[in-house]
């Protein structure tokens, strides 16, 4: 990576670039998963990644359990050729409850749940600048390997240039654990532009906003579906970044043993967070944050924020997070 060699504007675009890429990554994955990727040329790279994230009992240790959580993300382009690209992605990763949780209804949700995925991700440039794509992946998303916890998502894109300079994208999302809804083909669009200073993507179902008004500061807000970050940081791309954040995040899994085929059960919460970013080899990135995790709950029903199965809810706890991703 020849980032040194870079303009600081240059080095600023890359870093909204790159913001707006990991903000707006859904978290369970799936065919969106590079959706703020601007359709996907992540993808492209081989690249592995590694986030773990320790959060510690409550209050009240009967009520609100210590948990572990880990996650791991592959990729690895296969084949590239002329305007064609095409590439595999591997991701895996596991939530461990210290103890059951009840939710009050009768349901008692187990300690362990697991995200498995093998995705394929084909992407074709056109003439004038167009680009076009498909991704689908498959895995189980549950509290155990079955029939009962497959997911599976599709997605489809196509994107253009405006004579401005700016970039449409059209896409349309599909999945068995969607945050906007089961099975049902989202058709979904957004809007990219930039100026030396800021980089936005407005649409549907995504709105992420990066803006460097005088360096080495940085702001930024993103939004997809329930999970919304704002974040303002102090250093440049290739250095030590500082950074204070906030917002609200969700994570949606399949309950083997749940009554209602379109139930799924959500973990949801607020967080506040200070943390650094640091730069340690050529393609290599650790992160560390610590902050408060408040507002917690898990909940059983069909759709978003639906808690018709029941609900069990948390104490405020403090967590640590370790983030690691190298591009090879």
């Amino acid at each position: 990576m020849n980032i040194d060699k870079l303009s600081q504007s240059c080095k600023q675009e890359v870093m909204r670039f790159s913001q707006a890429r990991r903000q707006t990554r859904p978290r369970q994955g799936g065919a969106a998963s590079s959706i703020g990727g601007i359709a996907g040329p992540s993808i492209q790279l081989p690249l592995l990644s590694y986030e773990g994230r320790f959060i510690q009992e409550g209050d009240d240790t009967s009520k609100t359990p210590r948990s572990l959580e880990s996650n791991m993300s592959i990729s690895l382009p296969v084949y590239k050729k002329d305007k064609n690209s095409l590439a595999f992605s591997l991701k895996g990763g596991n939530l461990n409850l210290e103890s059951p949780v009840s939710l009050g209804s009768g349901t008692v949700i187990d300690r362990d749940w697991y995200r498995s995925e093998v995705g394929i991700h084909y992407s074709r440039r056109l003439d004038g600048k167009k680009m076009f794509g498909l991704s689908s992946s498959f895995g189980y998303e549950g509290d155990n390997f079955s029939p009962e916890t497959q997911n599976i998502s599709l997605r489809a894109n196509y994107s253009f240039p405006t004579e401005g300079g700016n970039r449409w994208v059209l896409m349309l999302l599909m999945s068995n654990n969607g945050q906007l809804g089961n099975f049902i083909p989202i058709p979904g669009f957004f809007y990219i532009t930039r100026t030396s200073t800021f980089t936005g993507i407005f649409g549907f179902p995504v709105l992420s906003l990066q803006w460097t008004p005088v360096n080495p500061w940085a702001f930024s807000f993103s939004l997809f579906g329930a999970n919304l970050r704002a974040e303002s940081s102090y250093g440049v791309v290739n250095r030590r970044q500082f950074f204070i954040a906030s917002g609200m995040k969700q994570q949606r899994y399949m309950y083997s043993e749940r009554t209602n085929e379109d139930d799924r059960l959500t973990f949801e919460e607020k967080f506040f967070e200070l943390g650094i970013r640091q730069p340690i080899l050529k393609g290599s990135l650790i992160e560390f944050q610590t902050g408060s995790s408040f507002d917690r709950s898990l909940y059983l029903g069909d759709g978003l924020f639906n808690k018709d199965r029941g609900e069990g809810t948390f104490d405020s706890s403090l967590y640590a997070r370790f983030f690691f991703k190298v591009i090879f």
